[in-house]
């Protein structure tokens, strides 16, 4: 199983346009926290990245990019001692996707969002660095080259179907920049994007993917693993973060809430595919893990 490939399919992250920058001259700004990842790129000139959290403030030059965790505000100036203005000021004086400041012409920013709901970006995606910089002239950055040329184009001139095929070349994109991560923090910090670079521990999760709704234990796992059962376990809340049997409950809340947001099979149906005898029992994991309850999900103010 291509396990990158079925959790985006399972996740169906949202991806948006953010409108490009381009400026000259003096100017700073401040962007709100997004509400998922955020990724922007140099295509002309240079400018400074800002994040709290981060040792020191990044350089970005031409052909740089980044990819941002969510809920964490950020700046971009060309000189971080200016004043700071409202980026929402200045997009709101947009045109054709396009802020222009002061006359732009010296430095051309493009970028865009990743969105999925936020207990699921943690559980798949929290092992993710604050910041993760794609430097102009790597290999890492000529995989993305292709994808920011088609995207720059697109966002200054836009012509017919421009928003579709920009929200396919953002997909494109994620892929892309999640493969980077892969290699990147194979070796770091506990997440799901470093399990997947684990032969044994792969193995697990694909078989759990496949067949959410079996009856998994432990020991179950650590076979498939080819692991004894407590060293499967230890090893997989090392790398993971959590438990197995957490890890599996997560995972089937999240097939539950697409199942949910369909709305086309009752409850117990749903429950039972995911491995609950009962809807009480699969009510009470679900509101442990979403913190909602299932009936909740379809409700128009809840979608």
């Amino acid at each position: 199983m291509d396990l990158l490939s079925d959790i985006i399919s399972r996740l169906g992250p949202k991806s948006t346009i953010s409108m490009g920058i381009d400026a000259a001259g003096d100017w700073a700004l401040d962007f709100p926290p997004p509400d998922g990842l955020k990724f922007n790129a140099v295509m002309k000139g240079a400018c400074w990245l800002d994040v709290p959290g981060l040792d020191a403030p990044i350089r970005l030059a031409q052909g740089d990019s980044y990819l941002l965790r969510p809920h964490r505000g950020f700046s971009l100036a060309s000189d971080l001692a200016l004043p700071r203005r409202d980026s929402a000021k200045t997009c709101a004086l947009a045109r054709d996707n396009v802020s222009v400041i002061n006359g732009g012409g010296e430095m051309f920013l493009i970028g865009g969002r990743f969105s999925v709901a936020e207990s699921h970006f943690e559980l798949l995606f929290g092992g993710l660095p604050l910041v993760t910089l794609f430097r102009a002239g790597t290999p890492e950055a000529a995989v993305l080259s292709w994808s920011l040329d088609r995207l720059a184009a697109e966002i200054g001139d836009p012509q017919p179907g421009a928003r579709v095929l920009c929200e396919h070349l953002i997909h494109i994109m994620l892929v892309q920049v999640l493969r980077v991560a892969l290699d990147r923090n194979a070796e770091s910090g506990p997440g799901w994007l470093r399990a997947l670079k684990d032969r044994r521990l792969s193995r697990a999760i694909a078989a759990l993917h496949e067949a959410a709704g079996e009856r998994w234990t432990i020991e179950r796992m650590a076979r498939v693993a080819g692991m004894s059962r407590s060293g499967f376990a230890a090893h997989f809340r090392q790398t993971l973060g959590l438990a197995p049997m957490e890890y599996l409950r997560h995972w089937r809340m999240l097939l539950a809430e697409n199942m949910l947001r369909d709305g086309a099979r009752p409850i117990a149906s749903i429950a039972a595919e995911v491995g609950y005898e009962s809807e009480s029992a699969f009510a009470t994991a679900f509101k442990r893990v979403r913190n909602m309850r299932p009936r909740e999900v379809s409700l128009p103010e809840a979608s």
